[in-house]
Order: structure tokens, then sequence, then C-alpha cells
């Protein structure tokens, strides 16, 4: 796990001069069992609440936050998941009540896997009847099937637009119920022209609310 997380910030600041957004990891708990690197559609995604699951966090996952190196929203939150799919993480528990952080979980349970088949005991069946008393003559009976179980379905990430609903406090520096065009994540044009319903190139929080509520519906 160490070793892992070690490359993992090697490879973080390798990067720090040419991409973004960086994330940075520290670790917190041993993981329950070793750890494999994996693709990050796979590592579930939690936000604001945690899986119902025994699980351990294992590390942090501090992200570059919006705006920083031009990082968008979904850019911001992709970045959280890659580096959990790095670690090996099965999920990551997203937190953007400060600032857009992750915590890199591992359920406490071991992967799911089907039952062998194991033979029942011998159960006496019997086969006839003379002078009121039943013989039986030992019968097998048929092996049980295998049992899978499946593991639970993956969680896709929230969209950009609720992140942006979550932080939203935060980028309101003015504090004047609504994000300018200095305020809102840079290449978030398009996502902004279908929240500004009146086309004044603000984003209030009645439209965000709005648009999100629209988007549940969906």
């Amino acid at each position: 796990m160490r070793t892992l997380l070690a490359s993992s910030l090697l490879a973080s600041s390798l990067l720090a001069a040419c991409s973004a957004p960086i994330a940075q990891v520290a670790a917190t708990n041993p993981s329950p069992r070793p750890l494999q690197p994996r693709a990050a559609t796979d590592v579930q995604v939690f936000v604001s609440r945690r899986p119902v699951e025994a699980h351990v966090d294992v590390a942090i996952i501090r992200p570059a936050q919006v705006g920083a190196y031009g990082a968008t929203l979904s850019e911001v939150v992709d970045a959280v998941r890659i580096e959990a799919a790095q670690l090996g993480c099965d999920g990551v528990v997203l937190d953007a009540r400060d600032q857009i952080w992750g915590s890199c979980i591992v359920f406490a349970g071991a992967p799911a896997v089907a039952a062998p088949a194991v033979a029942a005991p011998a159960v006496a069946a019997p086969v006839a009847v003379a002078e009121g008393v039943a013989t039986s003559t030992p019968v097998a009976a048929a092996p049980s099937a295998p049992v899978a179980v499946a593991p639970p379905p993956s969680r896709p990430a929230s969209p950009p637009s609720v992140v942006l609903e979550r932080v939203f406090a935060k980028l309101d520096r003015d504090h004047n119920g609504r994000l300018g065009p200095e305020e809102l994540p840079k290449n978030a044009s398009s996502l902004v022209h279908q929240i500004d319903t009146n086309g004044d190139g603000w984003v209030t929080r009645y439209e965000l609310r709005t648009f999100n509520a629209a988007l549940r519906t969906r």
C-alpha cells in the first residue's frame, strides 16, 4: 500500500508543470486487503454520503480545485476518480462543503466469488413395502447449484451542475447570490449557457437550483 501511494505521489509531482488538475494523496489507514490498480469506471463514487457496506478509509485524495490550471468541475471530479483507480480503491467519497476532496475507501468484505458445489448427504428413499414395513436404499440428492454474490452496482459521478451548486457559496466571493464571469470556472461556457435562462451572463442560485431540479426528473 505504501509503495503504491509513494508511486502515485511521485507521478503527481512530475506532472505538476504540464497537466491539470493535479491530485495529491495522503495515506490514512492500512487496507484490509492488497490493492491493485483498476479502471476508473470500476470505482464507485459517493457524494456527501457513505456506503452502507463495511469499509475502511485508506487515503485522502486532494485534487487541484476549480479554476486551478484552468480545471473545470468535471475535470476535478474525474481527477479524484482516476487517482482512486490507480490506488486500487473500491470507491471514493467526495466532499465539497469547503474544498473538493475525496476519501479512498476499501470494502472490508472479500470480493464476491461463487460458492463451490457441495454434495448433499445420502438420503434414504423407500422402494418397496413388505408386510407393512418399508425398506429403503440410500439415494444421493442432487448437489445444489453454486451461488454467486454480485458486487454492488457502480454509481456514476454527479453532473458538473450539481457539484457547482454545492460549491456555489465558495465561488460567490462578493456574496451577491449570483456568479459572474470572473467567479465561474473556466471552460464552463456551454454549461453556463444552459443554466443562464435570462441570458445576462450570470448564474443565480435560483437558476442553478431550477436547472438541477429539472435534471433530476429526466
